[in-house]
């Protein structure tokens, strides 16, 4: 049970263990006095009666004083074991307290480091989320500066828009303008593909059937490809602007008829013939929306246009078929090329090999100019050495003087 005890107050808080140490000690202490002291008088006990029995009357002052003595002796041994054990524990007690106040000093230095530190480093961040805040605020005046300035950028830009779509209906209300409109777009898209008036199209030529298409593209071999751009938009504006759905499905019918009937108007008219014109004719319809509006509502109509010999173009259509009919001319004028080119080599085939034969006839007659050369340098020259020789050795003999100059000898 004392030991329970013991552990049991060892077990509490640090700061108190040390006090509890020494107050269990001086308990423990006083425990094994008592014990001692009950065990020793035991003895005492045992020992006197037996003394009583061997003789009562005869030992009893002397059990007596024998009691007293070891009475005493057992309370001053009792009071020095106390003493000893409760210094001792004070001892332990002050030891361990002295280093658990040391290790608590450190570590409330170390701790108080560790603190100093990471205050620092708060700062240090605090500091940056500081300096980071004033820059964003910067930033966000200035995005919103310029947020502000699209914005009434693109309000103005509405606005200009909402005036030109405006004027653009108004002017799309005459058939005249809307065909100039038209003529205008197409140019912008035959321009985009490189293509020249008079070089590559003319615009509004009689035909020799009375026909006058709007543009007329040359072909090779005077071929032409005709395109009408007057395409009906009355009923469709209309129809954009219609406020019920009963009216705006009456106009959409009205519009695909006029569709159908400009299609076969076109097919009607027989463009170029006898001109050399091919036998399709294209029809320019001048918005992608539009167009796509009537290939979704009336899918039927695109091929009954191509069994016309019609076909429909929209601007990135319409560019598609300028960039092929381009490229065909391209590989036209190539194929023309390549036949020049072919009989000119044929012509210099024949004047290269003329020129080899008489390049050959001319190196025979090198050759043999070469060989009367050799023939004067060789065997004419040394019959004409041999005479001169002989005269040489018959100067030496009369000693006639060798004279350079030849006309100052003696």
């Amino acid at each position: 049970m004392i030991d329970d005890v013991v552990l049991w107050w060892l077990g509490l808080a640090p700061g108190f263990a040390f006090l509890a140490a020494a107050a269990v000690g001086v308990v423990l202490g006083l425990w094994l006095g008592v014990a001692l002291a009950r065990v020793r008088r035991r003895e005492l006990e045992r020992l006197a009666e037996a003394m009583h029995e061997v003789s009562e009357d005869r030992h009893r002052m002397a059990a007596e004083a024998m009691l007293d003595r070891a009475r005493a002796a057992f309370g001053e041994l009792s009071m020095h074991a106390l003493a000893r054990s409760s210094e001792r524990l004070m001892d332990l007690a002050d030891a361990r307290l002295g280093a658990e106040r040391g290790q608590q000093a450190a570590l409330m230095e170390q701790k108080k480091v560790l603190i100093d530190q990471e205050l620092e480093r708060i700062g240090r961040e605090l500091d940056r989320m500081r300096r980071l805040v004033v820059e964003l605020e910067r930033d966000r005046a200035a995005k919103f500066g310029e947020v502000s300035a699209r914005l009434d950028a693109a309000n103005a830009a509405t606005q200009a828009l909402a005036g030109t779509t405006q004027n653009l209906k108004e002017a799309l209300k005459s058939s005249q303008r809307r065909g100039q409109w038209g003529e205008r777009l197409a140019e912008d898209v035959l321009r985009q593909a490189g293509f020249v008036e008079g070089v590559s199209y003319v615009r509004q030529t009689t035909e020799a059937g009375g026909g006058r298409p709007d543009f007329t593209f040359l072909l090779p071999r005077d071929l032409k490809l005709h395109m009408d751009v007057k395409f009906p938009l009355d009923n469709y504006l209309r129809y954009v602007e219609a406020s019920s759905d009963a009216e705006r499905a009456r106009l959409e019918r009205a519009f695909l008829a006029d569709v159908r009937q400009k299609v076969r108007e076109l097919a009607a008219r027989n463009y170029g013939q006898g001109d050399g014109a091919i036998d399709y004719v294209l029809l320019f319809i001048p918005n992608e929306p539009l167009a796509g509006f009537v290939f979704e509502r009336r899918p039927e109509l695109v091929d009954e246009a191509l069994g016309l010999r019609v076909v429909p173009c929209a601007p990135a259509t319409l560019f598609a078929v300028l960039a092929v009919v381009r490229q065909a001319v391209d590989n036209f004028v190539l194929a023309e090329s390549a036949d020049d080119m072919l009989r000119l080599l044929a012509r210099f085939h024949g004047a290269w090999r003329d020129f080899a034969a008489e390049m050959e006839r001319l190196g025979r007659k090198i050759e043999e100019v070469q060989d009367s050369f050799h023939h004067l340098a060789g065997t004419r020259s040394r019959t004409l050495e041999r005479p001169l020789a002989r005269l040489e050795q018959l100067r030496q003999l009369r000693g006639v003087p060798n004279s350079k100059g030849g006309d100052d000898a003696p």
